[in-house]
């Protein structure tokens, strides 16, 4: 999708009404490098469709400090706390690996269980 068109999307407060069609437009047509980073913010729901430019202007501030907050909450645990944190996200990773691994049996193949 062009610059051009995406800017269509938009009605004079920076809302998008036709959601269904900006969908259609994306899935068969994809994304211009130029619109993709804006694209996703709404596709990915960080921003509702229906936000208007400065709605979403606080939104991205509000965010920012949330960001900022959680960022110095993390820097700041002791290294007992930051260790198992570690351990667990570590226990997640392993298990999802193995869980995904296309040499074992389940998950070999293009007909594998999971693709039926």
């Amino acid at each position: 999708m062009p610059v051009q068109t995406w800017k269509t999307f938009f009605n004079d407060n920076g809302q998008i009404e036709d959601v269904a069609n900006l969908r259609k437009a994306t899935f068969f047509g994809g994304l211009s490098p130029e619109v993709r980073r804006e694209a996703w913010q709404f596709l990915l729901h960080y921003f509702p469709f229906g936000s208007t430019s400065q709605q979403r202007e606080l939104l991205r501030k509000d965010k920012e400090k949330e960001y900022l907050k959680i960022h110095y909450f993390r820097q700041n645990k002791s290294q007992e706390e930051k260790r198992t944190f570690w351990k667990s996200v570590e226990c997640t990773v392993d298990k999802d690996v193995v869980r995904t691994d296309r040499s074992h049996p389940y998950f070999a193949g293009d007909d594998n269980q999971m693709s039926t």
